[in-house]
């Protein structure tokens, strides 16, 4: 779960909250879920979710970078 807290993180600092919300809010959405899921006992599940978080947060930190970088082409 680390990993999708760090990956949110990183993903908040490039603006992905506005740049690409719902897929923030999807990382999010599947951390919390993962929380849940190790209070439950649920390990595996969580592993899953915290997966899925990283994931969609990479992919809004990708959305981000692209924004920029279309921003600064010649």
């Amino acid at each position: 779960m680390s990993d999708a807290r760090q990956a949110i993180a990183a993903a908040e600092q490039a603006r992905a909250g506005d740049l690409a919300p719902q897929t923030l809010s999807e990382a999010r959405r599947y951390l919390t879920q993962a929380e849940e899921r190790i209070r439950e006992g649920s390990y595996g599940i969580a592993r899953s979710d915290a997966i899925r978080a990283k994931t969609r947060a990479i992919y809004a930190l990708q959305a981000s970078q692209a924004v920029f970088e279309e921003g600064t082409s010649p």
